[in-house]
C-alpha cells in the first residue's frame, strides 16, 4: 500500500503512481494532499482514495476500513498516537510499501 502526496520533492505523486502501475503494482494507492485539482488524475492510476488535507480520523477511517475489507491474511496491529486523536490501523505486511524521497 502506498500513501502519496501530490507535491513531493523532485516528482509528483501522480507520476510515481503511474510508474508503479506501469511496473505491475496492483496494490492500493491512496493520495493524501491539499490539491483538489488532481483528483481526476487519481482515477487514471486507479487510486483507492483521494483524501484532502488536513486529514482527520473521520476521513481516514472509512478509507482504512475499505483497505481492511479488501485485504486479508496475517496482520500486524499497532496504535498510532497523534496529538488530536488516537486510532487503530491494521498494516498488512504482505502489501506494505514505503517510498522515502
Amino acid at each position: 500500500m502506498f500513501f502519496l502526496d501530490i507535491q513531493l520533492s523532485g516528482m509528483n505523486g501522480i507520476s510515481i503512481a503511474k510508474i508503479l502501475r506501469v511496473n505491475g503494482y496492483n496494490g492500493n494507492i491512496i493520495f493524501l494532499t491539499a490539491f483538489r485539482e488532481y483528483v481526476f488524475q487519481g482515477y487514471e492510476v486507479h487510486a483507492l482514495n483521494y483524501l484532502l488535507k488536513p486529514i482527520t480520523l473521520d476521513s481516514l477511517k472509512p478509507c482504512m476500513d475499505e483497505v481492511a475489507r479488501d485485504l486479508s491474511g496475517n496482520t500486524y496491529v499497532f496504535t498510532v498516537g497523534k496529538k488530536l486523536f488516537r486510532f487503530l490501523i491494521q498494516i498488512f505486511l504482505s502489501s506494505l510499501a514505503i517510498i522515502i524521497m
